[in-house]
């Protein structure tokens, strides 16, 4: 019979929070045994149940299968990378297990004895530890916010199950990074469930609550110093399919606000020639869950032809390139060109002390694995290879609420270097016609998995291919007091206040007269495309009784035309005219009585008509005349 070898390992199972980092760490007394992955195989069942403090009690049952007649456990040990693991305890089959901890810097090292160890060929082990792990949940705003990371072991993991149970009281399930296979939602808990996928990810991040609020506040120097008068493009937060926009305050108040191409809100302010004025804008963002059924206002609707400018190459973005386009072929899916992304390059540091680091692009990147990239680095990469896989890909700049710089690093490259403002991309789901969030950059640095979900910690401020529009946020960047957001509860309405108004010129019988309905935003809260229906008694519409509106953004006013004719040749009739605006914030019903005058009666357009006929009645007899003569 060959002589046991004893292998003592340290298994690593890492739960905690986001900025955890997994150590594990092995211990083995013979080189027969070295190869851990070879020797033991494990199920997990784990539960993680939150309370209402966002402490979380964790339990982790795990069975142990011996693989080798050769070698045996008999400790089993845990590297958590936090100092808040708290009231350790363990058992098996025999009953309590030993168990000690000591920490580490920022972890917590567990070792568990194990009464019964795994002794034997096939022979398997079944034991349970639990723990409390201190503050895995925080609330952010009104969003509560927990992140469980993968877990990494050196044995072969045959089946996982994970759970997180969380109280009622930390609200509705806002949204998932993943999928669970599984949910429950009780009287007093939520539990969600996940399986084996999970260790092909970075962990799970799950947020809840209803919606989140974020506050803006922008004092932005505008200067021109131009001998002519110049006009400023500023963003603003727009609205997206998760993101709703109310600015409360704006001074001065701009010339106009409108939505380009790429789905930007742009204020348009006129400075005199040398001069200088200071543009106040405040206001909350609203996000949502897309599948909350609360209808966001969506700004722009991309067609099919609108959607292929982000597919396209552009700056720093190669997507005709050889080997982004191999990139794109062996990834196949946004998924896994997040992780390849994330997994395969790392941050650069370096950007603590130094801002200056030159852009240079998703080609370079990719032709070099050993690059230290910047956010922007991070952006371009992920968008050249997914445009290039045929995913319309949008880089965003925007403004995110983050206390952690080092794990959460904010940075947005030439032309503004600058760390005031943040980058990532979105990615439009064709299926779901809305573009959805992924971060590369928090991805590789934050060790969470910060791929789709809403992201409830940033309002979006400029999409662009990859350069248009970033020397219009220069601004953003000049004053280090210029930008303040923050997280607010204080209850806002985010309903759009519209007013109507008809404007019909005299209708005549057998004339037609213009209809103009004049609509009015008359506050900071974009109205979502629409439908405007006309009805009519007495009169019919020349043309088309109904029209499709966009959005009506903040602020704006608007005139639809219609031609309408009707009436009685030879009497006064009573008409009117119903206007009705429906869409999925607001309706809207105003109706008009209108007095449709006889073809015979006297006013302008019979006037008109009689002078006519008389011009023509002279044009046709006055040759004769002069002939006769």
């Amino acid at each position: 019979m060959p002589k046991m070898k004893r292998v003592f390992t340290l298994l690593t199972f890492l739960f905690a929070v986001v900025s955890l980092v997994v150590l594990p760490v092995a211990r083995v007394y013979s080189a027969d045994c070295s190869k851990v992955e070879d020797l033991f195989s494990s199920t997990y069942d784990v539960t993680f149940s939150l309370q209402s403090n966002g402490d979380a009690a964790v339990t982790q049952k795990i069975s142990l299968k011996n693989l080798s007649s050769d070698c045996f456990v008999s400790e089993f040990g845990l590297t958590v990378n936090s100092g808040r693991v708290q009231s350790v305890s363990g058992k098996d089959s025999l009953g309590t297990i030993k168990t000690s901890s000591k920490k580490e810097k920022d972890a917590t090292i567990i070792i568990a004895r194990l009464n019964d160890e795994v002794i034997g060929l096939g022979r398997a082990v079944v034991f349970t530890l639990e723990y409390t792990l201190k503050g895995l949940a925080s609330k952010e705003g009104n969003i509560w916010r927990v992140s469980v990371p993968n877990i990494a072991t050196s044995e072969e993991v045959t089946a996982y199950t994970l759970r997180v149970r969380s109280p009622r009281s930390f609200g509705n399930i806002f949204s998932t990074t993943i999928e669970p296979k599984r949910k429950i939602v009780g009287k007093d808990n939520t539990v969600l469930e996940f399986n084996k996928e999970i260790l092909e990810t970075q962990g799970v991040t799950i947020s809840f609550g209803d919606s989140q609020q974020i506050f803006f506040n922008f004092k932005l120097p505008l200067e021109n110093k131009q001998l002519f008068r110049k006009k400023f493009q500023v963003p603003i937060p727009s609205d997206t399919d998760s993101q709703v926009v109310l600015l409360k305050e704006m001074k001065p108040k701009p010339g106009r606000i409108y939505l380009d191409k790429f789905g930007n809100y742009l204020a348009e302010y006129t400075v005199p020639a040398r001069s200088f004025i200071e543009a106040q804008i405040e206001g909350l963002v609203k996000i949502i869950d897309t599948d909350s059924g609360e209808v966001a206002t969506s700004g722009k609707e991309f067609s099919e032809e609108e959607l292929k400018i982000f597919k396209e190459e552009s700056a720093f973005v190669q997507v005709q390139e050889s080997l982004i386009q191999e990139q794109a072929k062996k990834l196949e899916d946004t998924k896994k060109i997040y992780n390849f992304v994330t997994k395969t390059f790392q941050f650069d540091s370096r950007l603590e002390t130094n801002l200056k680091k030159d852009r240079v692009g998703a080609l370079s990147i990719v032709s070099n694995k050993d690059s230290k990239l910047t956010t922007t680095d991070f952006v371009d990469l992920f968008t050249a290879i997914s445009r290039a896989a045929g995913m319309p890909t949008r880089q965003v700049i925007g403004l995110v609420v983050s206390k952690n710089a080092a794990n959460k690093p904010r940075y947005v490259g030439p032309p503004l270097y600058t760390k005031s403002l943040h980058t990532w991309v979105q990615v439009y789901d064709k299926d779901q016609k809305t573009w959805f969030d992924v971060d590369p950059t928090w991805g590789n640095t934050a060790n969470a998995d910060y791929f789709g979900g809403n992201f409830t910690d940033r309002i979006a401020l400029l999409f662009t291919d990859s350069t248009y529009g970033l020397e219009n946020l220069e601004s953003f960047t000049l004053l280090s007091d210029s930008v303040e957001v923050g997280y607010s509860s204080s209850p806002e309405d985010f309903t759009p206040e519209v007013s109507m108004d008809i404007d019909l010129d005299q209708p005549v019988a057998g004339f037609p007269a213009d209809l103009e309905i004049k609509l009015a935003n008359n506050k900071g809260v974009s109205l979502a495309s629409s439908n405007l229906n006309i009805e009519l008694d007495n009169l019919t519409v020349v043309g088309e009784s109904q029209k499709k509106l966009e959005a009506l953004l903040p602020f704006e006013k608007r005139v639809i035309k219609f031609r309408v004719r009707g009436g009685n040749f030879f009497g006064k009739l009573e008409g009117k005219v119903k206007v009705r605006l429906v869409g999925s914030q607001k309706e809207i019903q105003k109706e008009q009585n209108v007095r449709i005058d006889s073809l015979f009666s006297f006013g302008v357009q019979q006037t008109s008509l009689i002078g006519i006929l008389v011009l023509l009645i002279l044009g046709n007899f006055a040759p004769r005349f002069f002939r006769k003569k």
